[in-house]
């Protein structure tokens, strides 16, 4: 399933329910991570290294760094971001992104939900793994998905978040797989986003795109 989640990462162009959100992120490093910059890059989504996402660098002092501020999200979801610390000053987001990307920051850059959150920093190079201190609701049932795919029951992630947003995105994920050649292998695996739209709460689907994403699927699975 890492490869599936991979392709989740490229494919998802990362969406909410509002046309604003706020967010106050906090990054707080143990004494030994002597790390000068703190990073935050909220790319459109991977599959280009010329993005135009937003893009920020902060000095850490005090073991600390934060990033507060809005981001328009528009017609998207969730918006997601990634939260490094690096001695450079000077790394840019097309770098970022073609690291993440081809993997070799796969444990070096923290995979989070744009919202309020606080993140202890233990280690430079494995920020990926940086414990979520405070907040981060949504961060956390999105490390709860892929740990629940990774276990082959994807259905009991729609079934116990039925109203999570975290829902609908990674919903939308499965049916753009679904329009690309990788439907025989989900059909195989059993994933049938018809049967995880029928989980989700009729808040969810009866949102834009909740409707949006039903007419696609009628689309996919005409007769």
């Amino acid at each position: 399933m890492k490869s599936t989640k991979i392709l989740l990462l490229l494919l998802l162009p990362i969406m909410t329910f509002g046309q604003v959100v706020n967010y106050h992120i906090k990054v707080l490093l143990a004494p030994e991570v002597q790390s000068k910059y703190a990073y935050l890059a909220m790319p459109k989504n991977l599959s280009s290294t010329q993005d135009t996402g937003k893009f920020t660098m902060v000095p850490i002092k005090d073991s600390r760094a934060e990033f507060k501020g809005t981001v328009q999200l528009g017609d998207d979801i969730l918006k997601t971001a990634y939260i490094f610390v690096d001695d450079r000053s000077n790394i840019t987001m097309p770098e970022t992104i073609s690291k993440i990307r081809e993997r070799i920051w796969s444990i070096k850059a923290r995979h989070i939900v744009v919202e309020d959150i606080t993140l202890n920093i233990k280690n430079q190079d494995s920020v990926g793994y940086a414990n979520i201190a405070s907040d981060g609701k949504l961060t956390k049932e999105m490390e709860e998905y892929y740990q629940m795919l990774d276990k082959d029951n994807e259905v009991g992630f729609f079934k116990k978040y039925p109203d999570s947003p975290m829902s609908l995105l990674q919903l939308k994920a499965v049916v753009m797989m679904y329009e690309l050649p990788l439907r025989p292998r989900l059909e195989a695996m059993g994933r049938d986003p018809r049967a995880y739209y029928q989980l989700l709460s009729e808040r969810l689907r009866s949102t834009r795109q909740g409707v949006e994403l039903k007419k696609r699927m009628d689309r996919l699975f005409v007769k």
